[in-house]
């Protein structure tokens, strides 16, 4: 687990970063007026949002890989492990009824 979170603040780091150079690459365009200075606003900025879309993905893939395998409610994802050992017949989350063929 400690990997995925060193990724996240790698990748978060990252953005930070390339959204510091897009302001820069913005402040020097309107001094001198270069369109190498907009290329490379324009190219950094789309990185920024693809990384911004990745860390976003990346995130939502690692609670579906965390939950796969568990046991959890098909309404609010709450884990029923302790719930069906119980003998439970709902979720005490949201109070959906766990379906009896459910194991």
């Amino acid at each position: 687990m400690a990997l995925y979170n060193f990724h996240r603040v790698l990748i978060a780091s990252a953005i930070l970063f390339d959204f510091g150079f897009s302001l820069y690459c913005f402040r020097r365009y309107q001094i001198t007026g270069e369109g190498l200075q907009l290329t490379m606003l324009v190219a950094s900025s789309v990185v920024t949002v693809a990384m911004i879309g990745y860390l976003i993905h990346f995130n939502k893939g690692l609670v579906v890989f965390q939950r796969q395998g568990a046991l959890t409610c098909g309404d609010c994802g709450y884990n029923l492990e302790t719930t069906m050992a119980a003998g439970r017949t709902a979720c005490p989350e949201c109070g959906a009824a766990i379906p009896t063929g459910f194991a």
